[in-house]
């Protein structure tokens, strides 16, 4: 609940707009493979944070909106890959609900199966490679679609 309504606060206090204003000036000029880059790696970092649902509802309107103002406009190819990279960004336990429920476990004795050293260690590695995928694989195949 607290992260739609932050997603909501963002859009209705005109910061949503402030903030797209700014990153449009950052990415003018960049070609459409760049500026997707740009912001898979934004959300990447973001949602390793905090959870993916918020970086999303947070991150996503601003992809939308920068995407729309592009001399090409390409929002759909831009919000899908941020989307799927929203989903790639794994590294600690707060980036999302399974991480969460998986660091709760605990043995019989009380000690936990896994550390959060277990997820840095196996989630930015991971998160590095569905970063390169996204923006490679990911990219060609949107355009191909039609994105």
């Amino acid at each position: 609940m607290g992260g739609i309504a932050l997603g909501r606060a963002v859009d209705s206090s005109g910061l949503l707009h402030e903030l797209a204003s700014h990153i449009e000036n950052l990415v003018d000029g960049m070609p459409l493979f760049a500026v997707l880059c740009v912001f898979c790696a934004l959300i990447l970092v973001v949602c390793t944070f905090i959870s993916h649902t918020v970086g999303s509802l947070i991150i996503l309107p601003i992809v939308s909106e920068v995407g729309a103002r592009l001399p090409e406009p390409h929002s759909r190819l831009l919000v899908m890959g941020t989307a799927l990279m929203a989903s790639g960004a794994m590294g600690l336990p707060v980036s999302g609900f399974p991480n969460m429920n998986a660091i709760m476990l605990e043995d019989t004795l009380g000690n936990p199966y896994l550390t959060t050293m277990d997820f840095f260690k196996a989630g930015v590695p991971a998160s590095v490679v569905a970063y390169i995928v996204i923006v490679s694989v990911g990219y060609v195949a949107m355009r191909l679609l039609g994105f």
